[in-house]
C-alpha cells in the first residue's frame, strides 16, 4: 500500500511544471485513480475491529481522513500567510 499512497502524489508534482490543461486532466484523473488503496487501508482497519464495532470504526476512520485534509489546508494557508509589520 505504501508504494500505491506514494504514487498518487507523483502527478501532483508533476503540475509544478504547470503543464498544458489536457496533461494537467490527465494527470489529476491517475492521482484520484490512485486513491484506490484507501479501499484497501480502510478494509484493513476495519478488519482487526470486533464484528459489532466496526460501524464505529468505519466513521472514526473517514473522520480522521477528513480532519487530516482539513489540518493539511489550514497549514498550507498560514504558511502563504505574509507576516503584518508590527508598528
Amino acid at each position: 500500500m505504501g508504494p500505491l499512497a506514494i504514487a498518487t502524489g507523483m502527478p501532483f508534482a508533476v503540475c509544478v511544471v504547470k503543464p498544458s490543461l489536457v496533461i494537467s486532466l490527465a494527470l489529476w484523473a491517475i492521482a484520484g485513480t490512485g486513491m484506490a488503496y484507501q479501499v484497501q487501508v480502510m478494509s484493513s482497519y476495519v478488519r482487526g475491529v470486533p464484528p459489532e464495532k466496526r460501524g464505529q470504526a468505519i466513521g472514526i476512520g473517514a473522520s480522521g481522513l477528513m480532519g487530516e485534509s482539513r489540518w493539511r489546508a489550514r497549514r498550507r494557508d498560514e504558511a502563504s500567510r505574509t507576516p503584518q509589520a508590527v508598528d
